[in-house]
């Protein structure tokens, strides 16, 4: 046997022994999750796609879904820091305020949560993204997270007033009227009754007929009284007639 296959012979036992000592004192241990990290500034989220923000916006948001989703290992959105989420929401929605992406994304991924108290930054984006144009659906996402997830109808009622005051035509009249509705859930029946039969004197021209019938047998099956809905003009008429085409 020459010298050179000695060496080599050698060479490879030291790497099968390396190799199954490093197997030995490795093969139990995992990658760490080290949970959301905070945001780096708007410029070096940026600058990492050589000043593309269309393209910064949308590879960080693939990037923000996939964080629990890394190394093997599949985080509950329990689990997240969502102080860190709610500024990445910010972050990100400055880099595209016109894109839907964000706002489903934290409506109906993030939103998802198993811990409810974890819910305020991403009702807070909600409601940021909500008052602009077209972004009733966002607003009332908020609404319907504070009251059914976290039971805050104080809360609920809020962002309901707020959306109220954002109105505009060719929103659907339930906008208009959440406020009421759940004025009238949290027990004050006499704010919700003068709400909606404001709504019914001064907007009921704008909405589909449809919408106006809602809104009287609320007022007479659900906020009066069987003993007072006699006495309700608008509940002795007889309903509006549907739209034809």
């Amino acid at each position: 046997m020459t010298r050179q296959l000695v060496y080599l012979y050698a060479v490879l036992v030291v790497a099968v022994v390396l190799n199954v000592a490093t197997w030995v004192s490795a093969h139990r241990t995992h990658p760490v999750w080290p949970n959301v990290p905070m945001p780096p500034s708007e410029r070096s989220v940026v600058m990492s796609f050589l000043g593309d923000r269309e393209m910064a916006y949308r590879s960080w948001a693939m990037i923000l879904q996939n964080f629990g989703n890394a190394g093997g290992q599949y985080r509950p959105l329990k689990d997240y820091d969502y102080t860190a989420l709610g500024a990445w929401f910010n972050l990100l929605d400055d880099l595209n305020p016109r894109s839907d992406m964000m706002p489903f994304m934290v409506s109906y991924y993030f939103g998802a949560t198993q811990n409810p108290e974890q819910l305020p930054p991403v009702i807070a984006y909600l409601e940021k993204v909500g008052v602009r144009p077209n972004g009733w659906r966002w607003m009332i996402h908020a609404v319907y997270l504070a009251r059914h997830r976290m039971q805050n109808m104080d809360e609920a009622l809020r962002l309901a007033k707020k959306m109220g005051e954002t109105y505009q035509p060719g929103m659907p009249a339930w906008t208009l009227q959440m406020q009421a509705l759940i004025s009238a859930d949290m027990g004050d029946k006499e704010a919700a009754y003068s709400m909606l039969k404001a709504m019914i004197a001064t907007e009921s021209d704008k909405m589909d007929p449809v919408e106006v019938n809602f809104m009287v047998d609320y007022i007479c099956t659900k906020i009066l009284t069987p003993a007072q809905a006699p006495h309700e003009p608008m509940c002795k008429q007889d309903p509006a007639p549907a739209k034809t085409e």
